[in-house]
């Protein structure tokens, strides 16, 4: 498979793999109808799967979670119990006009090879994380065909999927997630990430209760992680940078500018 060397996919991937990520954000984001019908606490697991191809890879950068369901409404062998919960990440800075197209192929990619592995089919939940500045204009399937009546609906692939438009999701909600304080980092950063201007003026809020997380050797590696990314959209090295750093709380000033160091004297290593 063709790969694609993108900063935001990277990042992407780092923080969704790490499990507390992905399972405040599914609270978060979904449904509270699905969340009920979850076991995500219990058993939500990264999978080693990833189901885009050749021809999606220019379009999404994905991760893959299974959960089971917490009521088990048959018994029968061939049923599967639990879901894959697909993370795709919309890489581009624009949407897709019909969004429908790639993410079937997505699902027929799971459906294949759940067959060739002579695994039972499992429902595959498609959720698109997209942070494009223009609006995503999330509408259902039927509403790209014309019927003259509901007896023609019986004729399209009936599935939808779940968008988080970053650009629409407020700075006040993301802030709220303070408790899962690398899930607030991710979210901040992701969504002012194309707009180095903006980086700049939300600098201490995408990098706000950062500390919560400094007492474990995942979480320091994840700052340095979120430090990186912020370095691929904008240069640390503006003076800017450096003078709202020294102006953040002493947990997270210190550790900015000990991993800003870090950056820099790596870059001039490399160089």
């Amino acid at each position: 498979m063709k790969k694609v060397n993108n900063p935001h996919d990277n990042f992407f991937r780092k923080s969704f793999s790490v499990k507390e990520v992905a399972l405040g954000y599914l609270k978060e984001f979904l449904d509270e109808e699905i969340v009920q019908e979850l076991d995500l606490d219990g058993s939500l697991e990264l999978q080693k799967d990833s189901f885009v191809t050749d021809d999606l890879v220019e379009q999404y950068a994905d991760l893959v979670y299974r959960c089971n369901f917490k009521r088990k409404r048959t018994r029968k062998k061939d049923i599967s119990l639990d879901v894959y919960i697909c993370l795709l990440f919309e890489h581009k800075s624009y949407p897709v006009k019909f969004p429908y197209r790639q993410l079937l192929e997505y699902i027929l990619a799971a459906w294949r090879k759940m067959d060739e592995q002579k695994e039972p089919f499992r429902l595959v939940m498609p959720i698109v994380v997209y942070h494009g500045e223009k609006k995503w204009h999330h509408k259902p399937l039927e509403e790209y065909f014309y019927f003259p009546n509901k007896h023609f609906r019986r004729f399209l692939p009936i599935f939808d999927y779940v968008l988080t438009d970053l650009s629409r999701v407020s700075q006040k909600r993301i802030l709220k997630l303070r408790d899962n304080a690398m899930l607030l980092n991710a979210l901040m950063a992701m969504k002012y990430a194309r707009n180095s201007e903006q980086v700049i003026k939300y600098l201490g809020r995408i990098l706000a209760y950062s500390d919560k997380y400094f007492n474990t050797e995942e979480g320091m590696n994840y700052f340095y992680v979120l430090f990186v990314y912020i370095n691929e959209t904008i240069s640390l090295k503006s003076k800017k940078i450096y003078e709202i750093m020294t102006t953040l709380p002493k947990p997270i000033r210190e550790a900015s500018l000990s991993t800003y160091q870090q950056i820099v004297n790596e870059g001039i290593e490399q160089g």
